[in-house]
């Protein structure tokens, strides 16, 4: 596995400029990698939240394949071994969303065009297309998915799984270095973690990316288990893992 791993799965944020009357977002994705949506409307209320007066609008040019051993659908597209492939509805989705909002709006968001496979040459006809089916409505063209590591390679449908050493700093005691075999990515409850096979405690364990410290990829290569639920997993290791809380406790009681 390729791993700009730590710092990879989170340049999808977001790039914002500042406007006297508010921020404009200039990578806003309407979609997931299922191409699912919770709706413009849910959109547009996160925008108003944030402050956000305007952005630019994107689908995602690839789904996510469900494969059928798969024990449920995937939420990212790190979460199993399954490929990618590009997906051209994804700009009817964002079209449909866009033109069903009042113009008030509709004036706040700039509709890119994404759907489509920059390396086959048929890509010019279906953005030509996209522009006569709907005159008018877009902005531009883009994100453009040409290289973008793991995603690249499950496109592709070829992936090489990795052998990892990693420098890991624990919530407690000092940082260790180990391998692992990483056998997916999960975006969980506000943090990033891999989880896999521990070469060092010769057991399956979980990683919250933002406290390893150091990445290297090794020449061996490995198998993850087959259908194995990642996200399932993790969310085990979080329920069985050991951590202090601050917690307030409001008690209702007679005075005696």
């Amino acid at each position: 596995m390729r791993i700009g791993l730590c710092m990879m799965l989170l340049a999808a944020v977001g790039l914002a400029s500042a406007r006297d009357d508010g921020w404009v977002d200039a990578h806003l994705h309407y979609v997931d990698f299922m191409q699912q949506s919770d709706g413009s409307e849910a959109m547009l209320a996160a925008m108003d939240k944030a402050g956000v007066e305007e952005a630019w609008l994107f689908g995602l040019p690839v789904v996510k394949k469900w494969q059928q051993d798969a024990p449920r659908r995937p939420r990212y597209y790190l979460g199993d071994e399954a490929p990618l492939y590009y997906y051209s509805a994804t700009d009817d989705i964002v079209a449909g969303a866009v033109l069903a909002l009042p113009e008030a709006q509709r004036r706040r968001l700039a509709p890119f065009i994404s759907g489509f496979n920059p390396t086959d040459m048929n890509a010019a006809r279906h953005v030509e297309a996209l522009i006569k089916r709907y005159p008018g409505l877009w902005r531009g063209i883009g994100e453009v998915i040409t290289r973008h590591d793991d995603l690249t390679a499950l496109t592709a449908g070829v992936v090489r799984r990795r052998v990892v050493r990693v420098r890991h700093r624990p919530d407690r005691g000092e940082p260790t270095s180990r391998e692992i075999n990483p056998y997916g990515v999960v975006v969980l409850r506000g943090h990033t973690y891999v989880h896999g096979w521990c070469h060092l405690r010769r057991a399956r364990r979980t990683f919250r990316l933002d406290r390893i410290e150091r990445v290297d990829v090794l020449e061996q290569e490995f198998r993850a288990p087959a259908a194995l639920d990642v996200t399932a997993a993790v969310e085990r290791s979080l329920a069985m893992s050991w951590s202090e809380y601050d917690v307030a406790v409001l008690v209702h009681a007679p005075l005696a």
